[in-house]
């Protein structure tokens, strides 16, 4: 009975001590719990670590090319003063009637051969047959408008170089020789003449009552073509186009 008892009681104490051993391990693992909540609590917090910059690829930038200067612009031309519009006196166009004076030195018609504008102008072909004064007139009586102290022609030369006149006739009844001069050139040329008394021949008082004033309104009278020297003889022709008052 006693070792049964003791074998017993020896078996309660194995057993308290497994409880004892236990306990203790128990204990232990709640120290680690402890200690490990307390290291984790503790631990840093980690840091995330920054995300890597994409690689970007250089991009190329040109080099501004400067703008050209801007191109000046040139001041507008200034305007040339112009001659005011001609009046026509005589163009030719439409003939009617031209009375060749008391000389029968040479014709005047109208044609075509040779024109300065429009369609036609005068043919004036002269015949100076003496080596005295010869000359021819052909009279056609033409309105001229206002008070011109000029007068011109477009005169196709053949540089014989006789005197190109125009008579006029003023409100006088006085008719006045005004010279344009010498056609000495050769193809058409605008010549002029000035109406003014006092100069030297050509310019001349050709008849009618001289009170040595040109009268107000004014007409064209006649063409007339004069020898340029007076032992001249022979033939030749001239044209005559658009005769004129400023």
């Amino acid at each position: 009975m006693q070792e049964t008892e003791d074998k017993t009681q020896g078996a309660g104490c194995r057993v308290r001590g497994t409880e004892k051993k236990g306990r203790g391990t128990v204990a232990v693992m709640a120290v680690v719990a402890v200690m490990v909540a307390a290291m984790a609590c503790n631990a840093p917090t980690p840091t995330p670590s920054a995300s890597p910059t994409p690689f970007v690829a250089p991009t190329f930038t040109p080099t501004p090319t400067p703008p050209a200067p801007p191109t000046p612009t040139p001041p507008p031309p200034t305007a040339t003063p112009q001659e005011p519009a001609a009046n026509i006196v005589i163009d030719f166009e439409t003939w009617g009637t031209w009375r060749r004076g008391d000389q029968p030195n040479g014709t005047f018609e109208q044609s075509n051969e040779q024109v300065y504008g429009g369609q036609f102008a005068g043919r004036l072909a002269y015949h100076f047959p003496t080596p005295g004064n010869d000359f021819v007139v052909f009279v056609h009586p033409a309105p001229i408008p206002g008070t011109p102290d000029r007068i011109h022609a477009w005169v196709y030369g053949d540089g014989a170089g006789h005197f190109f006149n125009l008579w006029i006739r003023d409100a006088e009844g006085e008719i006045w020789q005004v010279p344009l001069g010498r056609v000495e050139h050769t193809g058409w040329r605008q010549m002029e003449g000035r109406i003014e008394t006092g100069q030297e021949w050509p310019w001349d008082h050709i008849s009618g009552p001289s009170n040595g004033a040109v009268d107000y309104p004014i007409e064209f009278y006649a063409v007339v073509l004069d020898d340029g020297e007076d032992t001249f003889v022979g033939d030749g022709v001239i044209f005559v186009d658009e005769i004129t008052v400023p």
